[in-house]
């Protein structure tokens, strides 16, 4: 993707329309991860539960922009 690209970004009535799809709890929960964090998709192909700090309820993320994001 070059700099001039334009991102399409899903209305809320779509990603909920997207959710609703989605039977397999797990796979809503990916779905859900990626499109509330912003996530790069190799970021979210190489997340494992080691990342995730349960008591702080935090996500770490490795990558070119290395960042802990909120678990709200």
């Amino acid at each position: 993707m070059t700099e001039q690209e334009i991102v399409e970004i899903l209305t809320d009535q779509e990603a909920r329309l997207l959710l609703q799809q989605i039977d397999d709890a797990r796979d809503k929960a990916i779905v859900l991860l990626f499109l509330t964090t912003g996530l790069f998709l190799h970021e979210l192909a190489t997340l494992t539960l080691s990342n995730i700090d349960w008591e702080k309820k935090s996500l770490t993320v490795t990558g070119k922009r290395p960042r802990v994001l909120p678990l709200d």
